[in-house]
């Protein structure tokens, strides 16, 4: 029964210790997941811009209820927290928030009425500027996104992506 009380305090104690580096291995793959998924509707935006021969953007809304979506109508701006409806590609409604990642926030852009977008012509971009991805425990993302529309990402903490 000794033993088996003393088996019974050492597991305990290695899964207290272990509970805090899995937190923050939990919090660094949500901040990775969310700017993972920005890369690709990025990337999926530029494409479709090529393919459909006209301009497409994407609209940010910053905070902790941040969003973002995607639209191929540049004549009506998309709208992902009052209007999500207005966030469409080929009919089908691209929207992205805050709901999707939790302890992540979509901190701040540098985007032009936090907006950019690409032109049908060999993908460049609208307008250029990054965007900051930040989770709970001060992991940072950064996005950027240059005049010829490359997109790239680097961060604070080497494991998620380059550094800055």
């Amino acid at each position: 029964m000794v033993e088996l009380l003393v088996v019974l305090s050492l597991v305990t104690i290695l899964a207290l210790l272990a509970v805090p580096s899995w937190q923050r291995y939990i919090e660094k793959q949500n901040i990775r997941g969310a700017a993972t998924t920005l890369l690709s509707d990025l990337n999926l935006l530029r494409s479709e811009a090529i393919q459909r021969n006209k301009r497409v953007t994407i609209h940010f809304s910053t905070g902790t209820a941040w969003c973002y979506g995607l639209s191929e109508d540049p004549a009506q701006t998309c709208n992902c927290t009052s209007a999500p409806q207005t966030c469409t590609i080929g009919g089908v409604v691209r929207l992205t928030t805050a709901e999707d990642f939790k302890q992540v926030q979509l901190l701040s852009t540098t985007f032009v009425n936090d907006k950019t977008g690409f032109e049908p012509t060999r993908g460049m971009a609208v307008n250029t500027g990054s965007l900051l991805l930040r989770s709970s425990s001060g992991y940072n993302v950064v996005i950027t996104l240059n005049p010829v529309g490359r997109i790239a990402a680097c961060a604070n903490d080497s494991t998620l992506f380059p550094p800055c």
